[in-house]
């Protein structure tokens, strides 16, 4: 059979017709019906319509009221209300989506998730588990934080980004969960459940980006309620936006706005660690060139003392001024190279924790000033070797010195290139060396 003639027996359609015929099918068969159902993903314009989705246990349709309707109806309403319309059953034929154009709008009732959650809420509450008394209180910052979360959504992303950027020593395990639907409840459990079971973990956070209430109900189940309350570990929840507030934000240990609200107060900010550093830094000095200043005043007022025999006594003391101002000049060098040289060592390594140091750091001061009125000359060349054996260690932990070996890395605008499937062919990449940087583009 030739084409032309296998094409004269098909009746074709272009989509706008099938979808004009599908209105007039639509919009001719249905008069105006009475619905109920509950009320979903409403959306108040700013023309005075108002979008929604009507819904039960078994399905869920779009709605539109328009202005005039929703002045007439007068019926405030918000999500998880249970409603009853009067609607003609319409198709939009621009996005070929099948729709109810509400005429009138009843109050049914709250809906019935709604109407379950405050029973729980209810029950919980009485039964103690919302004591602040009962919460666990996060006294420093944890070492090792599990993430109950799906490992597909936003909420993922946005924890390890600032864990990455405020404290990348922080050891993080993903334990991967359901966090929308039927299985939700028992997934987030057994999530928990996984968390518990590792004893290095200091701390857990539980929760997803925003949604819905329907979207956010797995949140609300009991049995993952009282799992969350009884929970030895510190819980912290983050469902959803600021605005959501589920049944473990009630239970939890500690209630975050959102995910990435959860990672700021489960980690250090190690740029403030850097400020400490250099505060006490400044402190050292300004104790070292005081004590240098009092020295030399010391020893001039003994020179004007001391008379005869006056010439051995003018050539020692010219010796000590002479001394005394290089090793003035030596350690001011000396602390102004260091500290320039722990500034771009503490830019560059984020796998550096100086908490340690510093606290080691700190005694020494303590020690330090104390001994100082006895020893100026002993205590000064004992700190600056201490000094150069600190900035030995922070040299052989820099990620430079692996790059002063031949090895790079690779970025791909902002993103560091970590896996071969993060580039595809015509990508335009930038290597990194440790005195500077190509552009190269992928070939294949």
């Amino acid at each position: 059979m030739h084409k032309s003639d296998t094409q004269t027996q098909r009746q074709i359609f272009t989509v706008g017709k099938l979808n004009h015929y599908t209105k007039r099918i639509i919009e001719g068969r249905f008069p105006l019906l009475w619905i109920e159902g509950e009320i979903s993903n409403l959306t108040k314009a700013a023309s005075g319509h108002w979008y929604f989705t009507l819904k039960d246990d078994q399905a869920q349709v779009r709605c539109i009221m328009f202005k005039q309707a929703v002045i007439r109806s007068n019926c405030p309403v918000e999500n998880g209300d249970k409603v009853l319309v009067h609607a003609q059953a319409t198709f939009y034929e621009p996005r070929g989506d099948f729709q109810l154009m509400v005429e009138n709008l009843e109050d049914a009732g709250i809906g019935a998730l709604q109407r379950a959650y405050q029973a729980l809420y209810n029950k919980l509450q009485d039964e103690g588990l919302f004591d602040p008394t009962h919460k666990k209180v996060l006294t420093e910052y944890p070492n090792e934080v599990a993430l109950i979360t799906s490992d597909t959504g936003a909420a993922i992303h946005d924890l390890l980004t600032v864990f990455e950027s405020r404290c990348p020593l922080t050891k993080i395990i993903l334990i991967p969960a359901v966090v929308q639907g039927k299985q939700a409840p028992r997934s987030l459990l057994n999530a928990l459940k996984t968390a518990e079971s590792i004893e290095s973990i200091d701390a857990i956070i539980i929760g997803r980006g925003g949604g819905s209430l329907e979207d956010l109900w797995g949140f609300n189940d009991e049995q993952l309620a009282r799992a969350v309350f009884d929970c030895p570990k510190l819980v912290v929840s983050a469902v959803g936006h600021e605005s959501d507030v589920t049944i473990i934000d009630y239970v939890a240990d500690i209630r975050a706005a959102t995910p990435s609200r959860a990672a700021e107060l489960l980690s250090p900010d190690s740029k403030q660690w850097l400020i400490t550093i250099s505060q006490q830094y400044e402190r050292l000095a300004r104790i070292t060139t005081n004590l240098i200043s009092k020295k030399a005043e010391y020893v001039a007022q003994q020179q004007r003392l001391l008379t005869h025999p006056a010439q051995k006594l003018r050539t020692l003391s010219q010796h000590l001024d002479y001394a005394m101002l290089s090793l003035e000049q030596s350690i001011t060098k000396k602390l102004r190279f260091n500290h320039t040289r722990c500034d771009t060592l503490a830019a560059n390594v984020k796998q550096h924790n100086p908490m340690t140091r510093l606290v080691r750091a700190q005694n020494r001061v303590s020690t330090t000033d104390q001994r100082m009125h006895e020893l100026v000359n002993t205590v000064f060349q004992d700190r600056v070797r201490r000094f150069e054996m600190a900035v030995a260690k922070l040299n052989g932990a820099s990620p430079l010195a692996t790059l002063s070996r031949g090895y790079g890395f690779v970025t791909k605008g902002d993103q560091v290139i970590t896996h071969a499937n993060q580039v595809t062919t015509g990508d335009e990449l930038k290597i990194n060396w440790q005195d500077g940087a190509r552009t190269v583009e992928v070939k294949e």
